[in-house]
């Protein structure tokens, strides 16, 4: 349930206009107009439960792991149960099943989504040079249909992580996390975090805004088709969410 509190502020220059009356000229009621200020914050009484299916390493986990330990779901109003799978296939098998809302969805498994079995909602770009793995986050069309605003309320929580967790100082504490939760060795999850780019919100919106993204993953369908992995080309748009990813980042 969400709590709207609105707070309205006036400022000395409103109340000095209501005193001194009609002696202010035009300019002065252009100034009262100006300084009026109306902000909004929203807080939730009740967190929704999203169900988050993820594979245990770094590279599926590390935005999430970041989202839940700094509190950054939360924020949004969302309570996660994380349910794990060692098959990167699995996650859209779990979904379909109903034990998770949400899964991590790897490169190669796109090759589903281009056949409508999963639709991705927040791109998770690991960059190497001059290429990206196109990989992320995916949810049944249906329930992308029934619950856009828990996906975009779920990017928000992970740009935040992305920004956090992409800078070299916090790598060592990111691994920490994906490491708790795996039950593995920090050193070893850090090893892993030298295997690509890791990039921040900023730049994945950029990526968004200048088509980059697009092309990224028409480059990935493209990559299918011509091995035999997918039979026909399919508009992007119609299996990666760009419209959560930019509600989420206004």
């Amino acid at each position: 349930m969400k709590k709207r509190i609105l707070a309205v502020m006036m400022t000395a220059a409103m109340v000095l206009g209501a005193l001194t009356g009609c002696g202010q000229s035009s300019k002065d009621d252009k100034t009262e107009s100006a300084t009026a200020a109306e902000t909004e914050t929203i807080s939730y009484d009740v967190l929704t439960q999203v169900r988050v299916g993820y594979m245990p390493n770094y590279e599926s986990l590390w935005e999430v792991a970041t989202a839940i330990n700094k509190g950054y779901f939360e924020e949004q109003g969302l309570d996660i149960k994380l349910s794990s799978f060692q098959v990167d296939e699995a996650g859209i098998g779990l979904m379909a099943s109903g034990s998770v809302d949400v899964a991590y969805i790897g490169a190669d498994v796109h090759k589903q989504c281009i056949e409508g079995a999963a639709q991705i909602f927040c791109s998770s770009l690991k960059v190497s040079g001059e290429t990206a793995d196109c990989q992320g986050w995916g949810c049944l069309p249906g329930y992308a249909e029934a619950n856009k605003d828990i996906l975009v309320r779920f990017t928000k929580a992970l740009y935040k992580a992305m920004d956090y967790g992409s800078q070299e100082a916090n790598y060592d504490e990111v691994a920490g996390y994906v490491a708790d939760i795996c039950g593995a060795d920090k050193a070893t999850e850090l090893e892993q975090v030298k295997e690509g780019s890791w990039i921040d919100s900023k730049t994945l919106l950029q990526y968004l805004g200048d088509g980059t993204l697009k092309k990224y993953y028409e480059s990935q369908q493209k990559n299918f088709i011509d091995a035999g992995d997918v039979d026909k080309k399919v508009p992007i748009e119609d299996y990666v969410l760009f419209d959560v990813m930019e509600e989420a980042g206004k």
